[in-house]
């Protein structure tokens, strides 16, 4: 529920400048030392956002925090001079995610109608670390692992929000298809466009956050509605 103009702006840069990063670096295949930078800048403008709603969001520091590990992440993922960059990105991303986790968390509420859901997320996260495990190498194994369970984690309390709007859920299994190709791409036998990558992953931040900020909006509405 973008229901404000400057919100709307927000998106339409964000937009443009995710597609100018997938068109330059992933479909034209530009090769320069700018690739973290623009990469990176879109979750950076997620992350001011963040930053001037934190007050009114339930764990809005928590979500800023995740926003900026995973910007973090992105920029280190994209450095490949750097020494380890691949793992300390993943640390970066799977931080990002239990800050995720504990913002979630303060929305939290069982719900039922979530179980068979949940069975069904716990069947695919558990059949794709029974795939990688074997094929990834040993120096990387537990860290992979670690990161598999916390974003089966952050899918798990995002399903279990006290939310009216799907968008969370929605970012949250963006971010889950996202991460799945990587590892397939980069430890299993499959061979994914970069661009597919991006798509799911630029979208799963921007659901995360407006998702979030829709959330507060309607609650605070729902509590002034109630006390009228």
């Amino acid at each position: 529920m973008l229901n404000r103009k400057s919100d709307i702006y927000i998106l339409y840069l964000y937009t443009a400048l995710a597609v100018l990063y997938i068109v330059l670096f992933r479909i034209l295949d530009w090769h320069s030392t700018l690739n973290p930078w623009f990469k990176t800048l879109p979750i950076w403008i997620l992350a001011a956002v963040a930053l001037r709603r934190m007050p009114a969001l339930p764990g809005g520091w928590a979500l800023c925090a995740g926003i900026l590990f995973g910007s973090a992440g992105d920029f280190i993922l994209s450095s490949p001079e750097l020494p380890n960059h691949f793992l300390l990105g993943l640390i970066l991303f799977l931080v990002g995610h239990i800050f995720y986790v504990i913002s979630f968390l303060h929305t939290f509420q069982w719900q039922n109608r979530a179980v068979i859901p949940l069975l069904l997320l716990s069947a695919l996260v558990t059949a794709l670390a029974l795939y990688l495990f074997p094929r990834i190498p040993a120096n990387l194994q537990i860290a992979v692992m670690a990161y598999i369970g916390v974003i089966f984690a952050m899918n798990g309390a995002a399903l279990l929000r006290r939310s009216p709007w799907p968008a969370v859920i929605a970012g949250a299994l963006c971010f889950l298809l996202s991460d799945s190709l990587i590892a397939l791409q980069k430890f299993g036998d499959f061979n994914f466009s970069w661009p597919w990558v991006m798509l799911t992953y630029y979208p799963a931040q921007f659901l995360i956050l407006f998702g979030s900020i829709s959330d507060a909006e309607l609650a605070t509405l729902d509590s002034r509605a109630t006390q009228g």
